[in-house]
């Protein structure tokens, strides 16, 4: 579906006007508008193969070896916001997708994931620390209420997907991944739903390797729609992961298609991920994708 209906085209167009300004409509399905963070922030947002994409100029101009640091600012986003990389040439965007099924909740999807730009703009251009831009993100899950008891497992016994449960409001899925076992975590967060698979966690990661992983992870962000690939470091050792989330309680539907995109995500980076823990693989997996020293932006 690379369009909505008439009534949905129009719903999309007033929530854009009223979560930012200066609404533009650049063809059918596609957008401009601006977010004030400081100073006036251009985002753009089109319909694409059934999702609602919304893309910006990060403003990150900084050194190859700083993105570790926003592959772990990653992890800090609600919703599906996320920092991407993306080539030709490479520069940062920040980015996020909304699946569109009819009964999608529009409106908190748009809402969080725009309040999770502006997170990701103060965060580029403030210099917030970490406990900053958690505060910030637990300020907007705070605001989405708590989800309904039990809801996790109705949404998933509305699905294919076969889960089972660890603790109350903790679900395990097994995804559909060739490269290997892969199993995502699902858990009722504040308001919402996070759902998350560990790759790798290691207590030593090498300066190479840690640059080659975040790589990695903030390119399979521009390529792979829903999932969000993060660093964390925590108590000496340095956790590589995938989430999808959602800030509000999602429907069946979009559980589907973030469980889907997660086994997609994992079919292509869950062998890389390990290869990457070896220095010499990791020095190597950076010459070929030519990263530069510096990496600058301009705004769109």
């Amino acid at each position: 579906m690379n369009f909505l209906d008439q009534g949905r085209e129009f719903e999309t167009e007033k929530l854009l006007g009223k979560y930012t300004s200066g609404v533009t409509a650049a063809g059918r399905g596609r957008w401009s508008c601006v977010l004030q963070n400081g100073k006036p922030r251009s985002v753009t947002a089109r319909v694409e193969g059934g999702f609602l994409m919304l893309d910006a100029a990060a403003g990150f101009c900084g050194a190859a070896s700083n993105l570790p640091e926003l592959a772990e600012w990653n992890a800090d986003f609600q919703g599906a916001c996320k920092f991407a990389l993306v080539p030709s040439p490479w520069r940062v965007r920040l980015r996020a997708e909304i699946a569109l099924p009819e009964e999608v909740d529009l409106a908190s999807r748009l809402r969080e994931n725009l309040e999770g730009f502006e997170t990701g703009f103060r965060r580029i251009h403030e210099g917030l620390s970490g406990e900053a831009a958690r505060a910030m993100s637990a300020a907007c899950t705070a605001k989405a209420g708590p989800a309904a008891t039990g809801s996790l497992l109705s949404l998933l016994g509305e699905t294919q997907w076969p889960f089972k449960e660890r603790l109350p409001g903790v679900v395990a899925v097994d995804l559909e991944s060739r490269t290997g076992f892969h199993q995502a975590v699902l858990e009722e967060r504040g308001g919402g739903i996070g759902t998350s698979v560990e790759l790798a966690r290691i207590c030593l990661a090498g300066e190479a390797s840690r640059q080659a992983l975040a790589v990695l992870m903030l390119t399979l962000n521009g390529a792979v729609r829903l999932v969000r690939g993060i660093l964390a470091q925590s108590s000496g050792q340095l956790t590589c992961g995938l989430e999808a989330g959602f800030g509000t309680t999602p429907n069946a539907a979009e559980i589907d298609h973030a469980l889907a995109a997660l086994s997609v995500a994992c079919r292509i980076c869950g062998r890389g991920v390990n290869a990457l823990l070896d220095e010499a693989v990791a020095r190597q997996y950076l010459a070929v994708r030519n990263i530069p020293s510096t990496i600058g932006e301009q705004e769109n």
